[in-house]
């Protein structure tokens, strides 16, 4: 339910009691996790009780850093037990991962379990990937996906890629996947030759004709012009498709807006006659009413026109 906080539906009294019950135990389990971290009694024992409190809060930084204490000194103290460390780390943090996937502290954490030689790569590369199935905009796995990519790949190129190829995927099982079209502009070399930059444009022109009120695919064009070269027929092409979409459909702001910027850059190229600086101006115009959630920021692009 949008706009309603869980705090403001009301609760029986059994779920209070409930409640209540959790934060007692969760305040005694995390009092007892601190006197051990205190006293540096790194041992199963407090990998037990912090298990118990990171599950609950998996923001609590200092829990997961005292089990990355107790974790090495086990470890120095015998190496023998690393894989059942690791595979029970590993559960956990997924566990933590389940209750907050946007959780700082528990992505860290997987992380320094890779760094450790604690988890096998190509398993936490398939783990992204379903997570991004269920969240794809969830930036911690996105970023934690960049991480392995680097860390499976001979060099950055191989990296870029392997995120390249992924990033395909992803657009291709949802066209307005905004964190995919992004790492788009990551993996792809700018400028962009003009082929890869005809193929992109395809790829968003699809897109918008079956979407055209979306805006992933819009802010990803406005990054794909920038690779535009000085040529005037390529700028008239664009000009000519976006025009076409507006036929069709005529409130579709996004692509006015798009239309007023490619005239505009094709403008300053050179690309296209100073004409349409007045066209520009009549779009701007238009758009306040069209928009007036943003007509601030229509007459400020008139200004500039002036």
């Amino acid at each position: 339910m949008h706009g309603i906080r869980k705090s403001d539906i009301a609760k029986t009294p059994e779920e209070e009691i409930k409640i209540a019950e959790h934060v007692r135990k969760y305040k005694e389990v995390s009092a007892q996790v601190m006197v051990l971290k205190k006293a540096q009694q790194f041992d199963d024992h407090g990998l037990k009780l912090s298990a118990l409190v990171v599950v609950l809060n998996p923001e609590f930084w200092i829990v997961w850093a005292f089990r990355r204490d107790t974790i090495r000194h086990l470890l120095r103290t015998d190496d023998s037990h690393k894989k059942e460390l690791a595979e029970a780390e590993c559960k956990l943090t997924l566990e933590a991962l389940m209750k907050n996937p946007k959780s700082y502290s528990a992505w860290f954490q997987r992380q320094w379990i890779v760094d450790n030689g604690m988890a096998v790569v190509e398993k936490e590369v398939r783990l992204c990937d379903a997570l991004l199935n269920k969240d794809e905009r969830n930036f911690h796995c996105w970023n934690y996906r960049r991480y392995l990519s680097k860390l499976k790949a001979s060099g950055e190129e191989h990296a870029n890629d392997d995120l390249l190829e992924f990033s395909t995927r992803k657009v291709a099982q949802n066209f307005s996947n905004y964190s995919a079209l992004h790492q788009r502009t990551l993996s792809l070399p700018t400028p962009l030759p003009l082929d890869v930059l005809l193929e992109e444009v395809e790829m968003v022109k699809q897109a918008v004709f079956t979407e055209p009120y979306d805006q992933s695919n819009w802010f990803y064009y406005r990054w794909l012009i920038k690779s535009i070269p000085n040529d005037a027929a390529v700028w008239q092409n664009e000009i000519e498709w976006i025009e076409q979409l507006i036929q069709e459909e005529p409130k579709a702001k996004f692509a006015w807006v798009t239309l007023a910027l490619v005239l505009e850059t094709s403008c300053k190229c050179g690309g296209i006659e100073r004409v349409h600086t007045a066209r520009c101006r009549d779009i701007y115009t238009a758009l306040i009413d069209m928009d007036s959630d943003h007509k601030n920021y229509y007459m400020d692009r008139l200004r500039l026109l002036q």
